[in-house]
Order: structure tokens, then sequence, then C-alpha cells
């Protein structure tokens, strides 16, 4: 079924044109650019002290919201054809869905690396997290770990061994490999790139005088230098 919305898709995407400002479920796009794009502006402006004023609309998924039919006349009117919107109307009416899986603790730490922590990091490659904020995060971690085990803190398990039973990496080492893929691929892309633009950008102003906050190229910098790498730090 998977394959066969793939080709649906690709066939709308040739006739329904999408701007630019659409990041989500896009080819070299996704919603982690408008994140770090917001966050570049938000730090740099914080930086210098200056104001900054962001408009945000809370949209909700068409599909759970909106009846159907108002979905299939949208794309009549985008010029799609009868036949393909009949084709994407039998996907959805009277679809149904079965998972057999195998059961035990196994299967925990799967779900747990490819649901549960994903959505615990959402964004995090963006964002300039203190310590205190990624010793937060591993307490949180340690406990859903933990009770996944069935185990509290008073049976004195070692976290290493929580750690080997459900096969998970500690979510700081996982944090620092998700910031330094981000970077690479901010620099990778072209100079004018949004996401180049927004790290290149800088406020206008001076910093003031005091302990800046942390920003988000600081902290690729102790990534760098905690994994041992020597990088071209001007491009930071």
């Amino acid at each position: 079924m998977k394959i066969y919305e793939r080709l649906v898709d690709s066939r709308l995407r040739e006739m329904v044109p999408i701007t630019q400002v659409q990041w989500g479920f896009m080819p070299e796009r996704s919603t982690t650019d408008a994140i770090f794009i917001a966050r570049q502006v938000m730090e740099k402006y914080r930086e210098k002290r200056k104001p900054c004023y962001l408009a945000f609309l809370d949209l909700e998924k068409a599909y759970d919201k909106l009846a159907r039919a108002v979905i299939w006349n949208a794309l009549r009117g985008r010029g799609v054809p009868e036949r393909l919107i009949t084709v994407i109307r039998d996907m959805y009416e009277g679809s149904k869905a079965a998972i057999r899986t195998p059961h035990g603790v196994t299967l925990k730490g799967k779900l747990y690396r490819t649901v549960v922590r994903p959505a615990l990091l959402y964004g995090s490659e963006c964002s300039a997290l203190h310590k205190a904020q990624e010793r937060q995060l591993h307490a949180a971690e340690m406990r859903m770990l933990r009770s996944a085990c069935g185990w509290t803190r008073r049976d004195r398990v070692r976290n290493e061994d929580v750690r080997a039973v459900m096969k998970t990496a500690p979510i700081q080492l996982k944090m620092r490999e998700q910031r330094l893929r981000w970077c690479g691929h901010v620099l990778r892309r072209p100079e004018d790139h949004p996401t180049r633009l927004a790290l290149d950008f800088e406020a206008p102003g001076k910093r003031p005088r005091g302990a800046p906050r942390k920003r988000w190229r600081d902290v690729i910098r102790r990534d760098v230098a905690e994994i041992g790498a020597a990088p071209d730090i001007r491009r930071y």
C-alpha cells in the first residue's frame, strides 16, 4: 500500500504546485528547517536584546477535522482529474490495518527508540540546550526505561544495565549526534538557502555587557570539542 500511495503522491505533486513556504512532507525540506530558522532569528535578537515579533497560526490536520468532501472539491479546484480523486478517495474509505508483533522487553526498546525518543527530541537539534536541561531529559528517559523493564530506583539496577537490556544509548549522545548531523546538513546547503541565511544572519546592534546566553553555535563548538574533531571553526 505504501508503494501505491507514493505513486499517487508523485502524480499529485506533478499536477499541484507547492510553494517554497511549505516545509513539511517535501523532498529535501522538513519542518526542522522552519524550526531552525525561527530559533536562529529569536536567538540573535535576544543576544542583542532587541525586540522580535513572530506571528503563529494554529492549524489542524485537514483530514482530522475537515469533511473529506471538502478535500475532494479542493483537489478539483486545483485541476486534479476526477479519476485520480477517485483513487485517493478509495484509499481512505473503509480502510483497515492490523499489526502483528512479538512481545517482550526487546519490542519495548525498539518502540522507545523509534516512537518515544524521536517525539521527546523533536526539534532538539535546533536548540541550544544547557547541561542542566540535558540532565533533566536524561532523568526522564531513565524513568521511562526503568518503567518499561518493570524496575524502580529501589531495585538498585544501574543505568548502564538498564540501557543494556533496552539496547538504548544515552540520550545526551543521541542529541549530540542529531545536532552535528543537522549542522552538516545546514553547512552543505547553498548560501542562499533559508537555513544558511538564518545561520549567517546578524541582528542589528551590539552585544551588551555581561555573560551572554549560550548560542546554538556555542553548543556545536562544544560538541565538536567533545568528539575530538577539528573542523574549520570559522564556518560556524
